[in-house]
């Protein structure tokens, strides 16, 4: 499963893949702007039944509270994510 920010307005960048979800485990693309070869490897977060929160690999560190919520094929930041807006969704959820 891929993570695809939604067009708003730059279609250049929803083109690509932002995150990929393997297993419970999502890791950051070689597309994001903050990719680095270590950040392919280890996750940067993690799912945990539609909540997903940062893992120690991830910039900023682990998180304690969902930073992430999964409602189909959209996620959404919740109010711990510190670029929370609750009208709009941060990604779309693709198989490919």
């Amino acid at each position: 499963m891929k993570f695809y920010t939604p067009n708003y307005g730059n279609a250049s960048h929803d083109a690509r893949p932002q995150f990929e979800m393997r297993g419970n485990a999502i890791y950051i693309t070689a597309h994001h702007p903050g990719f680095t070869p270590k950040g392919a490897v280890l996750p940067w977060y993690e799912n945990r039944g539609g909540k997903v929160y940062a893992t120690e690999h991830h910039p900023e560190g682990k998180s304690l509270h969902p930073v992430y919520e999964i409602r189909g094929d959209r996620v959404h930041t919740t109010v711990e994510h510190s670029q929370h807006d609750p009208l709009r969704h941060s990604f779309e959820l693709r198989l490919h």
